[in-house]
Parts: C-alpha cells; structure tokens; sequence
C-alpha cells in the first residue's frame, strides 16, 4: 500500500494538538508515536488513515479505528497509555500543551498576548458588539501606551472609556467620538492622540488590511484636513487620496454565537465593524454569547471563518447598555 511519506502523522492540524510519526517501529518507545504536545484527543488526517484516541483518566481509553493501515496504531497508542497510567501520572500530563482555542475567562484568554504600545483593534459600534469582558480584562492587566482602533470610545466609564480612565490608551484611530466627555477632555489636553477617519475609509482601511492590501485610493477626504499629508492622483479626471490599511497586533471582537473552532456568527447591528476587524489582527480573541460544539453552527450562517480567531471565551447574555435614551415627556 503506497504512504504519503515517513512522517505523514505530521499533517495533523493545529487543533488536534499533537504530532506524531510514521510508520511506528516494532523495536521503538511506543510513546514516542506521539511525541510533542499530546492535547486530549488524537486526529490524524489522510485519506488511506482516519484515527482518533480519546484519553480518559478515569474510566479508560476508548480508541476508534477507521483505517487500512496497520493495527501497530492501536497496539503502539494503548500500550504508551498503559506506561503512563502504570508511573501514576496526572492527566493531563505536565507539560501537555491543549490547543484548543476555547478558555475559561477573558484573563486568561488574553494570557501572553498583551504588552505596553501595542496596537488593538476593538470591535462594536457606540455600545453595540463591544467586547466588553476582553475590554475589562485589559484593564486589568494593566497595559499602557496603547493605540486602539475602534469606530468610537465607548461613553464614560463603559466600554473603551474605562481604558480611557484608567490612561492606558496613547493614541486613539476613530471615525466618532462624541459621546465620551473624558475622550474630549484628554484629547483638548494634549493627553490622547487622535487619528480622525471618515466612517467608511476606516471600514475599508480595516478590511484592506485584513484582505492584504497595503492602500488604496479614495475621493473621501479630498479638499479636506483629512487629506493633508497623503498622496493625491488623478484617476479619469478625479482627484483621489491614498488611504493605508490598518493592521493591528491584536483584534477584539464580539459575537452572537461561536462554536469550538473559532466560526463566529453575530447578530444584527451588532455585527457592525466586528467581521473586518476579526480578519484585521495577527491575533484575534472573540468573546461569545453562546458556545457551542464544532459542526453544530449552520455553514451558510457563518460570518467569520474559525481560521481568523486563534482564542475564544464565552460570556454569557451580559447587561445591553443603552447609549442614548430618548423618552417622551409624561405629562404632569
């Protein structure tokens, strides 16, 4: 039977977690079929090979087989779980690494990502789709100089303004601020940086820079303080500016439902900038209302594919803030 290599176990996906070798030797260290980063499940993907080993501490090893090669596998994976269990090992072993991009809390979802003036990007919309837990647990880390790329800043003491009090923003790029006094404040004061955008070049800064597309040229702007400093051409009698796409060292995003391999669905307005900036990150965090199990989210319903986000955590239905209430007047 023709393999697709010595090393075909090694064309496991980053999820399962695990590396592995092929073919196993009679004469090898059975433990050494899985050699770096044993997670809690074993996928190895082939089109001849289909094998998953699903460890349990208690009650046993329940293996499955859907496969043409050698039962060596099976014999090589039960017997390395045979030593490990008979040394009285922990599961999961110290030193395992789970790739799984599901984490208990928003602290530890962000866990070795932050660092002083690197740059974010923030999704929602005023107080619609914010990811507000990865905001508080920002906060809480206690970064500073940061440059955040967000529609607006929250209001005072919500959203991004609590990164606003607490002065671990630098520098803000935005298309509207107006309904954060403290963001005023501190702007007036020299304190906070400000790139002012027009609301759809911002838009469409951030998906060029998640599509890959260093600039582009727009006629938004021209004539305008928006356009000083940044190269103007003439296309078919129009003058344009150029605008860059943004990038940022990490994206902050919200969703209405996610699954375990990071696919995202929002709901209504509060997909708003959300989509773009989830693709606009080197690495994207996403806070879900509800998770859910790999498969379970209808494909065609997908907004953000799972390879754009690296971490998730689910948070539950938090308190739906209301930006601007208007009310009648009762009568007396």
């Amino acid at each position: 039977m023709p393999t697709r290599g010595p090393e075909v176990l090694r064309r496991v996906r980053a999820k399962s977690g695990v590396f592995a070798s092929y073919p196993p030797r009679p004469s090898a260290d059975p433990s050494r079929l899985v050699t770096q980063r044993p997670a809690t499940f074993l996928k190895v993907l082939g089109s001849e090979c289909k094998i998953a080993a699903l460890f349990h501490a208690q009650p046993g090893l329940l293996l499955s087989l859907d496969a043409k090669r050698p039962k060596c596998y099976l014999d090589a994976i039960q017997l390395w779980v045979e030593r490990k269990r008979a040394c009285s090992l922990t599961w999961p072993i110290e030193g395992w690494v789970d790739m799984s991009k599901v984490f208990h809390d928003a602290s530890s979802a962000l866990a070795g990502l932050l660092r002083d003036g690197m740059v974010i990007m923030s999704g929602g919309f005023g107080l619609c789709g914010i990811p507000e837990s990865l905001i508080q647990a920002i906060r809480a880390a206690g970064v500073g100089g940061l440059t955040v790329i967000s529609n607006n800043a929250g209001v005072d003491g919500i959203g991004l303004g609590l990164l606003l009090e607490s002065r671990q923003i630098r520098k803000m790029v935005s298309s509207y601020v107006g309904e954060n006094k403290l963001f005023a404040q501190q702007y007036l004061a020299g304190e906070l940086e400000l790139e002012f955008n027009p609301q759809g070049t911002l838009a469409e800064r951030i998906r060029a820079g998640g599509a890959g597309i260093p600039a582009f040229y727009t006629k938004t702007g021209v004539g305008t303080l928006v356009a000083e400093g940044k190269d103007h051409r003439e296309f078919d009698g129009e003058t344009y500016i150029m605008e860059r796409g943004l990038v940022a060292d990490l994206s902050i995003v919200h969703a209405y439902e996610g699954d375990s391999e990071g696919n995202l669905v929002y709901r209504k307005t509060a997909r708003n900038f959300n989509p773009m900036m989830a693709s606009a990150g080197r690495v994207t965090v996403a806070e879900v209302e509800t998770l859910v199990e790999s498969g379970s989210i209808e494909p065609d319903t997908i907004v953000t594919p799972g390879i754009f986000v690296q971490r998730l955590v689910e948070v539950g239905y938090g308190a739906k803030h209301i930006e601007q209430r208007t009310t009648r007047k009762r009568p007396v």
